[in-house]
């Protein structure tokens, strides 16, 4: 009974509806507005962030200026259609986070940077290697493709780099809520910080596409 009154909980439910809802939009081919959709309220949890935080206006003004670019950019490849793949970005940085936080929660161990103190190692390492081994299966399978060892493992790495990108992401954007002194962006999603607990990962994801494709 205890569980589900957790956090545990309220995440995991919550993150499963996120989660439906970029796969319908997949389906519909609707992601890419629900990417800008997303895009737009992540300014809007900015400039309140900014609005309530008691750091200094100079703080204020770099946090604000990089979290602008940081929206900014991939929602600019999205809308242009450069990035067609938002449905797909936004589904794997959430297997990457979900993956990293309930298996960090399970088996603990060394914390992974003061930054974010409730990121452990343990909860980094199978956030990079459960996702990409899962997608690299799928794609297999989806595509009809013979299984080949160093092809498959060649997808692993890849889709490890991109997952590690993804948390690389979320501890950025954890920099940024302590340099303003909040917590959480806003209370939009039980048990997460704001919008921006989902799509930090994202934006990194799609930033390190652009930057490598």
């Amino acid at each position: 009974m205890n569980f589900l009154k957790s956090n545990l909980f309220n995440r995991l439910v919550s993150g499963l509806f996120y989660v439906g809802l970029i796969g319908l939009s997949a389906y519909l081919e609707y992601d890419s507005y629900l990417f800008l959709t997303f895009a737009f309220i992540l300014i809007i949890e900015l400039f309140c962030a900014l609005r309530f935080s008691k750091s200094s206006k100079r703080v204020k003004f770099f946090v604000g200026l990089i979290g602008l670019l940081y929206v900014a950019i991939p929602s600019y490849f999205v809308g242009t259609m450069v990035m067609k793949f938002a449905g797909m970005i936004m589904i794997f940085a959430s297997l990457v986070d979900t993956t990293a936080y309930v298996f960090g929660r399970m088996i603990g161990g060394p914390k992974l940077i003061k930054i974010s103190p409730n990121k452990t190692w343990s909860g980094a390492i199978a956030g990079m290697l459960i996702p990409s081994t899962l997608v690299s299966f799928y794609i297999l399978y989806s595509h009809g493709i013979t299984f080949d060892f160093m092809f498959f493992m060649q997808m692993i790495s890849y889709f490890s780099f991109m997952a590690a990108i993804s948390q690389i992401g979320d501890i950025f954007v954890s920099y940024g809520k302590r340099k303003l002194d909040i917590k959480d962006s806003s209370k939009l999603i039980p048990g997460h910080g704001g919008l921006w607990d989902r799509m930090d990962s994202v934006l990194a994801i799609a930033i390190g596409f652009l930057l490598i494709r």
